[in-house]
């Protein structure tokens, strides 16, 4: 799974390392990143390894040291970056099943 990324704050952990614009974030840490929990949740590490598709589509990595729990400065279209799950479970405290 991979995402576009929408913008890149310019003086941002992310924009000092290259990212820009229209690359595909393809992974954080060996993970892949189907939602903005995902990506919130990998970010916080001190020491990161992004790898990413740039806009020619040709695969890049590169490692960012930065603060823990720093923005990586990155922002997305979309929260929901994978297709939309379903539970059959219908719990009453579920957030998913309450989802449209």
């Amino acid at each position: 799974m991979s995402v576009v990324i929408h913008g890149v704050v310019i003086d941002s952990p992310a924009g000092r390392a290259g990212l820009a614009a229209g690359d595909l974030l393809v992974s954080v840490n060996g993970h892949e990143i189907h939602d903005v929990l995902d990506y919130q949740f990998y970010i916080t590490e001190k020491r990161l390894l992004i790898i990413y598709l740039d806009a020619s589509g040709k695969p890049q990595k590169v490692r960012i040291r930065k603060e823990e729990y720093e923005d990586l400065g990155l922002t997305f279209d979309t929260y929901l970056m994978d297709e939309q799950r379903h539970c059959k479970n219908h719990c009453i405290f579920c957030f998913i099943d309450q989802m449209p």
